[in-house]
């Protein structure tokens, strides 16, 4: 008998400065998969990177030698013991992640050295924003989260490219109105991304690649 259960997906905001576009392009991003069918039939929940007050990394030894059914050597206090617990209790993810300087912003790719059996097995899609769409931060993401984290990321990636006029206004934190049109005709590549998401979640089978681990 096929469960009803509701998947639960998150929504994840990477960027972490204090003025930021992370969080407007996540509502940008829920506007548009609230759309599909398949959106009513799971449980998107935002998650916000800057929220758990990370430290910079300071594991004493290498999260990949610490299954999660295992204590870890961190204390209960760390903020890293929440983050690793809330990212684990999800079946898919959504990153949405700036780039800077051709690579992932700084406190996300800290945050996600605190990780690494979260993702196993799990399906992850790539969306990443920059002055060339962030590229670079999409093949990284994807590489750490699905080659390394052995994570399952889907085929189709988005690149939002911030329009020439609202480069300013990125760095302010805001989002131009030539952005959103231009980002508005990428409509059908974020649903077929989701689409290809749940339908990794639906497929029944979890595919865990040859394991990575980083000391």
């Amino acid at each position: 008998m096929t469960s009803t259960t509701p998947k639960k997906i998150a929504l994840i905001i990477a960027s972490t400065r204090p003025q930021r576009a992370g969080p407007t392009v996540a509502s940008f991003i829920h506007n548009i998969i609230s759309t599909s069918p398949s959106f009513a039939s799971n449980e998107i929940t935002t998650v916000d990177v800057k929220s758990f007050n990370l430290s910079l990394y300071d594991h004493p030894s290498a999260p990949a030698l610490f299954p999660l059914d295992k204590p870890s050597p961190l204390p209960e206090s760390h903020p890293a013991i929440k983050w690793s617990q809330t990212i684990a209790s999800f079946d898919a993810y959504i990153l949405i992640t700036p780039e800077y300087n051709g690579g992932l912003p700084a406190g996300f790719k800290n945050a996600l050295d605190y990780l690494y059996h979260e993702f196993k097995g799990k399906p992850v899609f790539v969306i990443s924003m920059g002055v060339h769409g962030g590229n670079f931060a999409n093949e990284e993401a994807t590489r750490a989260l699905g080659t390394i984290m052995r994570g399952r990321a889907v085929e189709t990636k988005v690149l939002l490219v911030i329009a020439d006029e609202d480069k300013l206004n990125a760095t302010m934190g805001r989002v131009g109105e030539k952005s959103l049109e231009v980002w508005g005709e990428q409509k059908a590549d974020v649903l077929k991304g989701f689409e290809e998401l749940v339908g990794m979640l639906n497929d029944g089978g979890v595919k865990v690649e040859k394991e990575h681990i980083a000391v």
